[in-house]
């Protein structure tokens, strides 16, 4: 009895060890993208980095004339005649929008844009997660040239989409924080694991019953 005792301890802590390296495996650790790139305009750019892949394009006042703005301070949109005279995310004509769809599906941790001043009433923000509102605020109100913002409370999702409030607004996204979803077999092995250390603690319970009554 005593060997099976023994024998249910280890049988007990090699399970709940399993699960937690399984859970510690599950869990994706965030990966910056770094936005930047060569100088030029595009109508869409991709990323790929870390298992993820992310599709950068642009909405303006002329969706037929918008075109994204790239270079070593992250990207912009250029809408209509703009040309690289202003070639910000920024408010002028419309709120212009800078839109990041991922694949898979994302956690949004921080965002660092890139240009901010603080002039007239600092560079503002507005970030939505497939379509719904996550998140504004006053970039200069953290700093002005390059800033690092956090997000709070983000989901998962696929498309985030960054905008400005009013007029003289008017920033660069320099780069994002991100983690993947986890992926469907992990979770799927941590149950399996999980459910393999109960049955394990239940057998040998049995057995421990068979002994004491005999």
């Amino acid at each position: 009895m005593a060997n099976l005792s023994i024998l249910k301890k280890v049988a007990t802590v090699a399970a709940a060890s399993t699960v937690a390296v399984m859970a510690t495996t599950g869990k994706a650790s965030a990966i910056t993208i770094d936005l930047g790139g060569t100088f030029g305009t595009a109508t869409s750019y991709v990323y790929n980095q870390g298992g993820i892949s992310v599709t950068a394009t642009g909405v303006g006042a002329n969706p037929a004339e918008t075109l994204l703005f790239r270079n070593s301070n992250g990207l912009g949109v250029v809408t209509g005649n703009d040309g690289n005279d202003n070639n910000q995310v920024d408010g002028l004509d419309i709120n212009e929008t800078l839109n990041l769809l991922f694949s898979p599906q994302v956690k949004l941790f921080r965002a660092i844009f890139s240009q901010v001043d603080a002039t007239p009433d600092g560079d503002e923000y507005s970030i939505l997660v497939d379509g719904s509102f996550l998140q504004s605020g006053n970039i200069a109100s953290i700093g002005t040239g390059t800033v690092s913002v956090a997000i709070n409370n983000s989901p998962f999702g696929a498309l985030y989409s960054f905008t400005v409030t009013d007029g003289d607004d008017d920033y660069f996204l320099k780069a994002v924080e991100v983690q993947p979803i986890p992926e469907p077999l992990t979770m799927g092995g941590i149950a399996l694991g999980a459910t393999f250390g109960a049955y394990l603690r239940k057998r040998y319970s049995k057995k421990d019953e068979k002994l004491v009554k005999a």
